[in-house]
């Protein structure tokens, strides 16, 4: 992986700002999830 520079064009950066945000969403998703399943008595290993 290359270092990021500081300095980027505001097309890399606006994508960085959406991969972030997606990733974001999908810990989040995945930790309702988890907790769903808990509380319904689902939760399987």
């Amino acid at each position: 992986m290359k270092p990021v520079k500081l300095k980027m064009p505001s097309e890399r950066l606006s994508d960085g700002i959406l991969f972030g945000l997606e990733n974001t969403y999908a810990v989040l998703s995945l930790k309702e999830r988890i907790q769903k399943t808990k509380a319904t008595g689902i939760y399987r290993k």
